[in-house]
């Protein structure tokens, strides 16, 4: 059995699916980690800058 068709199998069952949206998913957040934080500390920024002017 050649490495392509190991693949082909693992695939064919439901844990290799499973596995295949978790790497995705780990990969996603590590790409956009730096995004994220980016906003994350926007929206502080624009909460505080709120709180502090009058309406």
């Amino acid at each position: 059995m050649n490495m392509l068709d190991l693949i082909k199998m693992k695939l064919s069952e439901r844990k290799g699916h499973d596995g295949v949206v978790l790497i995705v998913a780990g990969l996603a957040f590590l790409m956009l980690k730096p995004i994220a934080n980016l906003i994350a500390l926007g929206a502080i920024f624009y909460g505080a800058w709120t709180i502090y002017t009058d309406e």
